[in-house]
C-alpha cells in the first residue's frame, strides 16, 4: 500500500517551492526513463539489443518497420512516485522528437494522456494533448501541465484506464499508410481484477481487463510499447512486491499488440542506457538512401573502366607475425610482430594489394587453435578463413648478436611455400631496410620463377616494376632507436582501428600506440610519418575523453594533437612517400589552417585512382571527403553536398566492404542485408564538436 503520509510530504514540498523544484530537477537528471528516450530512437546512441533485454527487435527496428506516417500517444503515470521520471521525460522530448524526425520528417505526431489514481485531486485521467500534433513545443507545454499528485491510497494505479482513454478517445488515423503507437510509462500495475477495496468510497478498482485492452488495440491497429520505470526510494519495498504484476501487465500489452517492453527495473539495462548517455549528441546530415544495386553498379563501373579498385586483379595478403605457431603472439612490443608490421607497410605500397588487419588474423588464429586443426593444414585453413590470395610468414631469430630473418610467400590453397627470402644483420645494427629488402627479394624471385603471378602483375604497376626496390626499400625510420618504437606504435594503432572507438580494447591499444609513438617522434624528430601517426592517436584519445565527459583531458589531447600535426607539416618534405606528404598537407589544411577548399583538392587528388594508386590511401581520402561533404569537421554549410557525400560512401561500400570505415557506415545508416538498403538516411557529424575545443 502507498502510505497516506505521501499526501503530507507532497504538499510540504510544494510549499517550499524552488528548493523542491531544484531537488526534482536533480532527481530527473538521474532518471533512466529520460535517458532511454534520449537514445532508443538514435542509431548512434541506442545500446545493443541484447544489453537491453530485446532479443529479437529493438525500438529502431520498430520505427524502421513502420509506415510513412507515425502517430505516438504517450500515456504517463502522473502520480508522485513518477515525478522525477515525468520531469526527465519532459527534458528528453526535444531529442526524442529530433531522432524520430530523422526517420519520418514532419509525419510523426504526438498526443499525451496522463492517468493517476482514484484519489487524485485532478481526476483519474486527463487528455492533455488530445489532437495528434507534430509541434514539439505543444507537446512539451502539455508535459509541463502534468502536476504529479498523490497515488494514495494504494500503490497500484489506473494504468488500465489511461490505456483505454488513449485508445478510445484520441483521434487515431484510419489511413493504411499510418502506423499507430501507444507508449506507456509507469512504475505500478493496475488493480487486480478481483481486488476488493476494504476502504469505502475510494473508488480503487480495476476498470478494464488486459485482454479487452489488447483486443481494442488490435482492432484499432495500435502497437503498445511499455517502459517499466523505477520508483522513489520511499516506495521501493512495495514497488518490488508488485514488480512481477507490473511486468506481467506490460508484457501482455506489448506481446499482444506486437510492441516492445523496456524493463528499467533491471540494473544491467539501466547501466547500458546510462553508458549510452555518456556519448555526446551530434548533428546529422541527410545523405539519402543507398541500395545494394548502387553498390553493385559502382563495382561494375570499376570493372568496365579497369580501375585499380576493381575486384578483378586485386589481391589480399595476410602477413603473420614471424613466430612459430606454438608461440604466436600479436604483442606490438615483440620484434617478430614489428617485422610483420613493417612488411605490411611494404605490401600496402603495391597497387591492387589489400593487407589483412592483424586483429582479423589474430581472431582467425584463435579459432584455428581452438579447432585443433592438424599442423600441416593450418596455413591453408587460415588462408581460407581470411579469404586471402597469399600468406606471408617466417621466422625471427636473435642469437650471438646476430639477427636472422626469414620470410616466405605461401600458397593459400595448400599452404605450400612458393618463394622465400632471408637476411641477417648484427643485433643493434640498423634493421631499417630489412623489410624492404625481404619484399623486394620475394617479388623478384616470384617473377623469375614465374610464381605468384597476381602479385607480380600488381608490382609491375609500380614505377620500375618488380626489379626496382626504390619504393619498397624506403624505411619507416632511419633512426635505430626510433624504429622499434615507431613500429610498436604503428602495430598497436592498426590493431586499435579494428575495434569500435568507444571500446576498452581500442582505447588501451591507442594509449599504447601513443606512448610508443611519442618516444619515436622524440628520437626521430624530423620524421613526419611518426608525427602524423602520433597525431592520429591523440585525436582518438581526445574523442574517447570527450565521450566520457572529461573536458580537461579532451582539451589537453587536442592541443597535443595540433602540435603533432604541425610538426608533421613542418617536416612534410622529408616524408618517405609522396602520398604521405599529401595526406599531411590535406589534414593540416582541414584541421589547423581551416583552408577547406585546399583540403578538398588534396583529398580528391589522393582519392583519384591511377594505375599505381595505393588502395589504403584512396580509402582514407574517400572517407575524409565523405565526412567533409556530410558537414563534419566544422566545415562551412556551403561545402555540404549530400550527393557527393553519398557517392563517396557508395565507393567505400563497393570497394572496401570489409574495412572499419564500411562497418561504421553500415552501423550509422542501419544497413539491412535482408532489404539491401539503409534504413536510416543521416550520417552523424562525429568530429565537429571536438574541434571546438581547439
Amino acid at each position: 500500500m502507498k502510505l497516506i503520509t505521501k499526501v503530507f510530504v507532497f504538499f510540504v514540498a510544494f510549499e517550499i517551492g524552488s528548493a523542491w523544484t531544484q531537488t526534482l530537477s536533480q532527481e530527473a537528471d538521474n532518471s533512466v526513463a529520460g535517458v532511454a528516450l534520449e537514445s532508443i530512437f538514435s542509431p548512434r546512441l541506442a545500446p545493443a539489443q541484447k544489453t537491453m533485454g530485446l532479443l529479437q527487435r529493438s525500438f529502431l527496428d520498430l520505427v524502421e518497420s513502420s509506415e510513412k506516417a507515425l502517430q505516438i500517444a504517450l500515456v504517463v503515470d502522473g502520480t508522485d512516485s513518477m515525478a522525477a521520471d515525468i520531469e526527465a521525460v519532459r527534458k528528453s522530448l526535444r531529442n526524442m522528437v529530433a531522432d524520430l524526425r530523422r526517420y519520418k520528417g514532419e509525419q510523426v505526431t504526438f498526443a499525451l494522456v496522463v492517468f493517476r489514481d482514484s484519489g487524485s485531486p485532478s481526476g483519474e485521467a486527463s487528455l492533455l494533448l488530445k489532437q495528434f500534433t507534430n509541434d514539439a513545443t505543444s507537446l512539451e507545454q502539455a508535459f509541463q501541465r502534468i502536476k504529479p499528485e498523490t497515488g494514495a491510497p494504494y500503490f497500484p494505479e489506473l494504468a488500465d484506464l489511461g490505456v483505454h482513454e488513449a485508445l478510445n478517445k484520441l483521434n487515431w488515423s484510419e489511413e493504411e499508410d499510418v502506423t499507430r503507437w501507444l507508449m506507456l510509462f509507469a512504475d505500478a500495475p493496475p488493480y487486480d481484477a478481483d481486488f476488493v477495496d476494504p476502504e469505502p468510497d475510494t473508488g480503487a478498482r480495476r476498470r478494464y481487463d488486459t485482454d479487452l485492452l489488447v483486443s481494442l488495440a488490435r482492432r484499432k491497429q495500435v502497437q503498445i510499447s511499455c517502459i517499466l520505470c523505477t520508483s522513489r526510494k520511499e516506495e521501493q519495498a512495495v514497488y518490488e512486491q508488485v514488480l512481477d504484476r507490473t511486468r506481467a501487465f506490460m508484457s501482455a500489452l506489448a506481446t499482444g499488440t506486437e510492441g516492445l517492453m523496456l524493463d528499467l527495473s533491471y540494473p544491467d539495462i539501466r547501466a547500458a542506457l546510462v553508458d549510452a548517455a555518456t556519448k555526446e549528441r551530434v548533428e546529422h546530415a541527410r545523405i539519402g538512401q543507398i541500395t545494394r544495386e548502387d553498390v553493385e553498379q559502382a563495382r561494375q563501373d570499376a570493372e568496365q573502366q579497369k580501375m585499380v579498385t576493381a575486384r578483378t586483379g586485386r589481391l589480399r595478403v595476410a602477413v603473420l607475425p614471424h613466430l612459430p605457431f606454438a608461440k604466436m603472439s600479436f604483442d606490438p612490443d615483440e620484434a617478430a610482430v614489428q617485422i610483420a608490421a613493417e612488411l605490411r607497410q611494404k605490401f600496402k605500397l603495391i597497387p591492387k594489394v589489400e593487407v589483412t588487419s592483424p586483429v582479423d588474423i589474430d581472431r582467425a588464429w584463435r579459432r584455428l587453435r581452438s579447432a585443433n586443426v592438424p599442423e600441416g593444414e593450418r596455413l591453408a585453413t587460415l588462408a581460407a578463413r581470411l579469404r586471402v590470395d597469399y600468406v606471408v610468414w617466417g621466422s625471427y631469430r636473435e642469437a650471438l648478436d646476430i639477427v636472422r630473418i626469414q620470410s616466405a610467400l605461401y600458397s593459400p590453397s595448400d599452404g605450400a611455400l612458393l618463394v622465400e627470402a632471408k637476411t641477417l644483420t648484427q643485433a643493434g645494427f640498423p634493421e631499417t631496410v630489412l623489410a624492404g629488402n625481404l619484399v623486394t627479394q620475394l617479388v623478384q624471385d616470384a617473377a623469375t620463377q614465374k610464381l605468384a603471378p597476381k602479385l607480380v602483375a600488381a608490382v609491375n604497376l609500380m614505377p620500375g616494376g618488380p626489379m626496382s626496390n626504390q619504393q619498397l626499400a624506403v624505411p619507416v625510420s632511419n633512426s635505430v632507436p626510433a624504429r622499434s618504437d615507431l613500429l610498436a606504435g604503428l602495430e598497436a594503432l592498426e590493431q586499435a582501428l579494428a575495434y569500435p572507438s568507444d571500446s576498452n580494447e581500442g582505447s588501451d591499444l591507442v594509449s599504447r600506440a601513443a606512448a610508443s609513438l611519442t618516444k619515436a617522434s622524440e628520437s626521430d624528430i624530423r620524421n613526419p610519418f611518426a608525427h602524423m601517426l602520433l597525431a592520429n592517436c591523440l585525436f582518438n584519445q581526445a574523442q574517447r575523453a570527450a565521450a566520457q565527459g572529461d573536458s580537461d583531458q579532451t582539451k589537453s589531447a587536442m592541443q597535443r594533437f595540433t602540435e603533432a600535426l604541425k610538426r608533421a607539416y613542418r617536416e612534410r618534405d622529408r616524408a618517405q612517400h609522396d602520398f604521405i606528404k599529401t595526406e599531411i598537407e590535406a589534414d593540416y589544411n582541414l584541421l589547423v589552417k581551416k583552408d577547406y577548399e585546399a583540403a578538398i583538392r588534396l583529398y580528391q587528388q589522393l582519392a583519384t585512382v591511377e594505375a599505381d594508386s595505393k588502395l589504403h590511401v584512396a580509402l582514407r581520402a574517400r572517407w575524409m571527403l565523405a565526412g567533409i561533404r556530410s558537414g563534419d569537421w566544422n566545415v562551412p554549410e556551403g561545402l555540404i553536398d549530400a550527393k557527393e557525400a553519398r557517392a563517396h560512401l557508395v565507393e567505400i561500400l563497393a570497394h572496401w566492404p570489409d574495412s572499419s570505415e564500411a562497418q561504421f557506415i553500415k552501423r550509422s545508416l542501419r544497413w539491412s542485408e535482408e532489404k539491401g538498403r539503409n534504413e536510416f538516411e543521416h550520417m552523424p557529424q562525429e568530429n565537429s564538436a571536438i574541434l571546438t575545443t581547439l
